[in-house]
């Protein structure tokens, strides 16, 4: 077999194509030097960047496309076009970006240079967006990012970028409610519940806010007053059952020091006939009182029972939680 048989075709260049791109590449380079009494057309030298990083792209070299991405923004930026520079270096962010995904996906060896070039590149468009006024492509961008590094397992970065996301995004509650649920699984992906919790607290307040403006954030986190019919009625019932199941895997002491929560928790430590949240279908409601009752009393097998009642009835983040609450049970034992 060839060398080149059992890698990726995407990482692989032929020395004559690179010797033709970097040749390309310094030809365009070489007509903006400065020369007496003309001026360099950056214009015309970023257009043949672009087309540059395109053939590349055709051939698989993302990272090389990103570099002239780079190298045409920076040609934008001199000619006092930050909307194009902007979306140059986006290009670039992406590409970089992409070249580090495949990698992973194939299992190749890597140190994360694309990775960490993806993130310095995404960070400057950002700013730029910023600069311009322009915060809706800036909050795209941090939700972008935010993504690759999930992708990449890189959860706790990944919240920080969620939670830069909705900040800027108050104008628009449902993708910033998006956002902040993303950076829930983050947390919750690295075991930080209370950190989780405190994101629901933000969530909780912002959905108050539209549903009741003029609404002030309060102590004790009240979702049945939450829940006037339309959007958020459901969105508000799922956050209160993943509410839920992160308090069951804090410590009893930590548990009973979320305050914020304590009302919410109560709902579902009294033993009632009737369900008293109509927000929350019946079926719903005692399932998820079976668990926190069972989970509470450290009664393990009627734990595996209510799970097992309540498991269809949830998102894959709670299912994920309701397991770790079993096997904490389970060790415990």
């Amino acid at each position: 077999p060839s060398p080149t048989q059992h890698q990726p075709t995407a990482f692989v260049m032929s020395v004559s194509s690179a010797a033709s791109h970097l040749a390309a590449y310094r030809t365009i380079q070489s007509k903006l030097r400065k020369r007496f009494m003309r001026r360099p057309n950056l214009a015309e030298a970023s257009e043949q960047f672009q087309a540059l990083a395109s053939s590349l792209r055709g051939g698989g070299a993302d990272a090389h496309a990103a570099f002239c991405e780079m190298a045409a923004a920076r040609c934008e930026q001199a000619v006092g076009a930050p909307a194009a520079e902007a979306e140059r270096t986006t290009r670039a962010a992406q590409l970089y970006a992409h070249s580090e995904a495949r990698m992973s996906e194939v299992g190749a060896v890597s140190f994360e240079e694309n990775l960490e070039d993806a993130i310095q590149c995404y960070e400057m468009a950002i700013n730029t967006y910023t600069r311009i006024k322009r915060a809706a492509f800036a909050a795209t961008l941090n939700t972008e990012l935010a993504n690759v590094l999930k992708l990449l397992s890189r959860f706790e970065e990944a919240a920080v970028y969620f939670g830069r996301a909705s900040s800027l995004l108050e104008d628009s509650p449902s993708a910033a409610l998006h956002n902040l649920d993303c950076e829930v699984e983050c947390h919750a992906e690295l075991g930080k519940y209370g950190e989780a919790l405190r994101v629901f607290v933000r969530m909780f307040d912002l959905v108050a806010t539209k549903c009741s403006p003029g609404t002030e954030p309060t102590e004790q986190i009240n979702t049945s007053a939450l829940c006037p019919p339309g959007a958020y009625r459901g969105l508000v019932a799922c956050c209160e059952v993943t509410c839920v199941l992160l308090l069951l895997l804090l410590p009893p002491g930590l548990r009973d020091q979320a305050t914020t929560f304590s009302l919410l928790l109560h709902r579902f430590r009294t033993p009632v006939d009737v369900n008293p949240l109509p927000h929350l279908e019946d079926d719903l409601f005692f399932h998820v009182q079976a668990v926190v009752l069972a989970a509470e009393a450290l009664d393990l097998v009627t734990l595996q029972a209510a799970s097992g009642q309540l498991w269809p009835h949830l998102s894959p983040l709670q299912q994920t939680l309701l397991e770790r609450i079993t096997e904490r049970q389970a060790a415990v034992r």
